[in-house]
């Protein structure tokens, strides 16, 4: 087969794989969505709003004219978040919320360092009433300038039914803050059992230091759902413990921002990139080769004989040269010389 000729049947073998495949991606993509869930306005699909308790300490960072840090609207999501400052003495604060997905990554914001407010963060997470084996801690010195979107924490492969999730600030020996803007999570309709979004209870939980517990705690009627927790100055180092059936332990893995859509997305768009190119390419080269692909295999060459004489010579007339140009040879050859003629006297 001629170079070319195979070129050819790759590229198209190519368009074909990728043609196929194409769609294959655009179905996974549409199976899963992205939904988010606002501090204020709650869940963009089932309107599902957070649940902040001790309600009376949490308020509305976006109207709270006596809060000391202000956050910037513009880099919020949908512009509010909410906020509170933990005193060692306070109740334990949280953020409850459900959803229903298999991915899971939480948004809050972190104060610039500053002398009117405490930039310092210690949360613990619980999920499906476990608590979950990750903290976020963030200590002074703080950073010099606002950060926005900051993952404290993020989960993925978790089966895709409805999940509560708390988000717990608690602390006896430091003043915490908490700037909350939002949630993020994956619904999978390709393999979800349960669709539907149900509120559950508050998550109570009851942290203690050395055995004694915080005042104003409460204390909770579900010995699986109780903490116990110390915590210490220390910017790198926190310790917990739960007491955690293992059967009843959620499936889930710690990730760094997965994005499973953006992925997809950008696969089909690179797929569909590289069809047109493919397309583009045969084209191009099909117009520029196109005279010597019909003359080699749509136009057989016709055999031509070679031959060393030409086969009709046409008449050569010999015509006699003029007596002029005869040669002198000649005319001596034919002049006839004749002895002297004597005279008679």
């Amino acid at each position: 087969m001629p170079p070319i000729l195979k070129l050819i049947c790759s590229w198209i073998y190519l368009a074909h794989i990728s043609t196929t495949l194409l769609p294959l991606s655009l179905f996974t993509a549409c199976a899963q969505e992205i939904r988010y869930i606002d501090d204020e306005f709650g869940d963009t699909v089932t309107g599902m709003i957070p649940i902040y308790t001790p309600s009376n300490l949490w308020n509305q960072g976006a109207t709270c004219f006596l809060c000391g840090f202000v956050a910037n609207p513009l880099r919020t999501f949908q512009d509010t978040w909410h906020d509170i400052t933990h005193n060692p003495t306070d109740p334990p604060a949280t953020v409850q919320f459900d959803f229903t997905g298999t991915t899971l990554d939480v948004y809050c914001i972190i104060p610039e360092l500053s002398l009117t407010w405490t930039s310092n963060y210690n949360l613990s997470f619980m999920l499906d009433g476990q608590l979950i084996p990750q903290t976020f801690i963030q200590i002074e010195p703080g950073p010099l300038v606002a950060q926005y979107n900051v993952s404290v924490l993020s989960l993925s492969n978790l089966a895709p039914i409805s999940h509560t999730f708390a988000m717990i600030a608690a602390s006896t020996t430091d003043s915490l803050i908490v700037e909350f803007d939002y949630a993020r999570y994956t619904f999978d309709d390709s393999g979800t059992t349960s669709n539907s979004v149900t509120p559950s209870p508050n998550i109570n939980t009851q942290l203690s230091t050395s055995g004694t517990s915080v005042p104003g705690a409460e204390s909770s009627s579900n010995p699986a759902m109780s903490i116990s927790a110390v915590s210490s100055t220390s910017s790198t180092s926190t310790s917990s413990s739960a007491t955690i059936s293992p059967s009843s332990v959620p499936q889930f893995e710690a990730t760094d921002n997965n994005n499973s859509k953006a992925a997809l997305i950008a696969g089909t768009v690179v797929g569909t990139l590289i069809v047109v190119f493919m397309i583009i390419l045969i084209c191009v080269t099909y117009n520029r080769y196109k005279h010597r692909i019909r003359q080699r295999f749509f136009h057989p060459r016709t055999r031509e004989q070679i031959h060393p004489f030409p086969l009709n010579c046409p008449p050569v007339l010999v015509q006699p040269a003029p007596a002029s140009k005869r040669s002198s040879t000649w005319k001596g050859v034919n002049i006839v010389q004749l002895p002297p003629s004597k005279e008679v006297v």
